[in-house]
């Protein structure tokens, strides 16, 4: 589902022609209003959409949510507060008249009502045979009238009937704020909406609660949807979970998002898929004469990436990848793999030290690059690594480095997994001083023939403490509920989903989660 912002399984549950009820809840601060409003733009027409606001005045929603204007939403944004003043100049032959009549003991009014009531229930039809009525039912409005006079739902009611036949979708924000005002039963202010509106008019409700805790209104309901914030790495992610969504197939039944932006955005699950390309990398000139280069910078081969680092990375910098055990090849590839097409496009060096599980590491992808910068690509195995007596392994990175700056251009570029370059130090006997000392003369080599470094370091790592000290670039990546994240320690960002936009050439793009 390219471009959604909802998870699929939202778009099927409102999909169908029958009404559908949604209660989506969380406490304060994560999300409710962005998203029912989301819910408003996305899934049906503006022009039969109401947002009924008992929390929010609409100058307030004007201001916070810039794209209600340009959506030219002010006749569909209520601001309940404003019931009282419109009741008074409410025409007295209008429906209204009818409800208080029978609330009031209208004799005439009950016989007629409750005469269609006992027809609304017995002429009920199966769902896929539903039709919106021309007139909205107000059987069960009648009964709560009699009890409470809430002029909100008066209204909502009426603004759904002059929609009719075609259905409307209605958000009420938020329903604790209803029922205070309004002194009526939460339980049976539900049951109204749900049989008046929902099942006889075909209307989808949204209704936003407070709280995240279960509550009984739960099940009187067809779907609830609770939003939560967590913490991850001492930043702020924000969860949605799908609790229940009557005849829909949850696939996933978390999703993490962002409101980045003021907007509701999920983040999609990570496919290990690597995309084919049906043409090569565009490349970010950063070399001499660029701005890049009179900054001693390298572009990331994203410029959006390029703007999280604070303009891209350094010359002669040593970069770190660390990842969680969870995150394949595929994943890194999406944070490395822009910067290794990037160099090779503008026919410069590049040496590659892959994971040993991942031998054939460009074996689905080879479209990338064309002949001409496939030989300006060295990749060294660790079985080639292994072939060298122990502390000898170092005779590979300068052989490699040499046939290089023989053919290509500088500056160099060296990605390596610093797992395999551990396995290829030597075993554990040789002493961990040797191992460290190894490691430090490696990576000083790398350092020195290339304009940029790269090590991707999984769990584990013996060398790990250092190599976080002595970077100059430390990124982390991880998997969470399915998704793709990555955030810098150095520089310290925020958390970004990694995404891919699907095009000739796949983008990689960075989702900020705020």
């Amino acid at each position: 589902m390219v471009n959604k912002v909802l998870p699929r399984e939202i778009y099927d549950f409102f999909s169908s022609d029958v009404g559908r009820s949604l209660i989506v809840k969380g406490h304060a601060g994560t999300g409710k209003t962005i998203l029912s409003l989301t819910l408003l733009e996305e899934i049906a027409d503006i022009e039969n959409s109401f947002y009924f606001s008992t929390r929010v005045s609409n100058k307030s929603l004007y201001s916070q949510f810039q794209w209600l204007k340009e959506k030219d939403m002010r006749e569909n944004l209520v601001d309940s507060s404003m019931d009282f003043l419109r009741s008074l100049y409410k025409d007295k032959t209008s429906k209204l008249t009818k409800t208080k009549a029978f609330a009031s003991g209208d004799e005439k009014f009950e016989k007629i009502e409750h005469a269609r009531r006992v027809i609304d229930v017995m002429g009920d039809k199966p769902p896929e045979e539903f039709t919106p009525p021309e007139e909205v039912s107000r059987s069960c409005l009648m009964t709560l009238m009699a009890d409470s006079d809430i002029t909100a739902l008066e209204d909502i009611y009426d603004r759904v009937d002059s929609r009719l036949p075609s259905p409307s979708i209605v958000i009420i924000d938020s329903l604790e704020s209803l029922i205070e005002r309004y002194a009526v039963d939460a339980t049976s202010l539900i049951k109204v909406l749900q049989r008046d509106l929902v099942e006889m008019s075909g209307t989808k409700l949204i209704i936003v609660l407070e709280a995240e805790e279960a509550t009984t209104w739960d099940y009187l309901v067809d779907g609830v949807v609770t939003l939560s914030v967590d913490e991850q790495s001492g930043r702020r992610v924000r969860l949605m979970s799908l609790n229940k969504l009557r005849g829909i197939r949850i696939d996933r039944p978390m999703y993490l998002f962002t409101l980045d932006g003021g907007k509701f955005r999920y983040s999609p699950s990570f496919s290990q898929n690597i995309p084919l390309f049906q043409k090569e990398h565009d490349p970010i000139l950063d070399g001499e004469g660029t701005s890049y280069w009179d900054r001693d910078l390298f572009s990331s081969g994203s410029k959006e990436f390029d703007d999280i680092l604070g303009g891209g990375y350094p010359h002669g910098s040593l970069v770190l990848i660390e990842v969680s055990h969870d995150v394949p090849l595929a994943g890194q590839m999406k944070l490395f793999g822009p910067v290794l097409e990037n160099f090779l496009s503008q026919e410069r060096g590049v040496l590659l030290v892959p994971s040993s599980r991942d031998k054939n590491i460009f074996g689905e992808s080879s479209s990338i690059f064309s002949e001409d910068m496939e030989d300006n690509l060295k990749v060294i195995d660790s079985k080639e690594l292994k072939r060298h007596k122990k502390g000898d392994f170092k005779h590979s990175f300068h052989e490699a480095y040499k046939e290089l700056k023989f053919k290509a251009n500088e500056p160099i570029l060296t990605i390596c997994d610093w797992v395999t370059i551990e396995h290829s130090i030597g075993d554990a006997e040789i002493g961990e001083i040797d191992r460290s000392k190894a490691a430090k003369e490696l990576l000083e080599l790398m350092k020195k023939n290339s304009g940029l470094t790269i090590g991707v370091m999984g769990p584990g790592f013996f060398y790990s403490d250092n190599a976080r000290y002595v970077s100059d670039i430390h990124l982390k990546m991880f998997t969470y509920y399915n998704s793709l994240f990555v955030y810098g320690e150095k520089p310290n960002t925020e958390i970004y989903n990694i995404t891919v936009e699907r095009d000739d050439h796949p983008r990689v793009k960075f989702v900020k989660q705020v």
